[in-house]
């Protein structure tokens, strides 16, 4: 009954509410505005279409624990002085672990600028991103920083669907041993990634996802904690099963 009282109070089609904890847009005023004063736990839905972005937006400390939600298809378009992407993931002081989830929307940053960069400068604490049911484009898809040495980021990506195929290269920069990537379901083959030459013992595991045959993953230092679980490497028609060729020599990777 509660769930369904929330529901019925979100505000729709472009409304921006203080005390709903969902909020759906479907201009790119709407979205933007929404993205400007989303509150902690509050979800963003956005209606299907093609949003044209006029501004990078930040992902705001107050709206930590957020999710933005594409309801249908969804394709989200970066600006041309977009220099940090469609979304900049940075956000200023948070007294606790800040959390936000993409879901169900297709990101694709401006020519030869990234879709989204992800930075922990200023957050002072653990940074934690999930991305589900993505599709994520630009040069590159992902450009994560770790301005912060001394706190965690980790990140969970899990699962494409339908034409969500990632269209842009994944660029990881680790520097601290909790960091955690995890990988599930993802299709890497068009782009493949990037990994920081940061000597610290994190985590990277890729399950179930389709790599970039032949050093789709470069860089990487082999303290780094690497496996890859049950994937394939596609190139040119090409499908085989993820070998250690799949990723540079730097990294020493756990294939099962």
């Amino acid at each position: 009954m509660e769930k369904f009282r929330r529901r019925i109070h979100a505000p729709g089609y472009g409304g921006i509410s203080v005390k709903s904890d969902i909020v759906r847009v479907n201009s790119v005023a709407g979205l933007e505005a929404a993205l400007a004063a989303q509150k902690a736990k509050q979800t963003i839905e956005i209606e299907s279409g093609v949003y044209q972005l006029t501004q990078v937006n930040d992902v705001i400390a107050a709206g930590s624990y957020g999710v933005l939600k594409g309801i249908g298809d969804v394709q989200i378009d970066g600006v041309v002085a977009g220099t940090k992407g469609c979304f900049n993931v940075d956000p200023a002081a948070c007294g606790s672990t800040f959390k936000y989830t993409f879901e169900n929307i297709r990101v694709r940053g401006y020519s030869a600028l990234p879709g989204i960069t992800i930075d922990n400068a200023t957050v002072t604490k653990k940074m934690v991103l999930v991305f589900r049911n993505c599709s994520l484009g630009g040069t590159p898809a992902v450009n994560q920083l770790h301005t912060d040495a001394t706190e965690a980021i980790r990140i969970y990506a899990d699962g494409w669907r339908g034409d969500k195929k990632w269209q842009g290269a994944f660029n990881i920069a680790p520097g601290n041993a909790d960091d955690i990537y995890a990988f599930k379901g993802i299709d890497m083959s068009a782009a493949g990634m990037a990994i920081g030459t940061g000597a610290v013992a994190c985590h990277i595991l890729w399950r179930n996802c389709i790599m970039k045959s032949t050093n789709g993953v470069t860089g990487g230092e082999a303290t780094q904690i690497t496996g890859a679980i049950g994937c394939f490497s596609y190139d040119s028609g090409v499908l085989a099963s993820a070998a250690q060729t799949d990723f540079e020599t730097n990294l020493d990777v756990i294939i099962d």
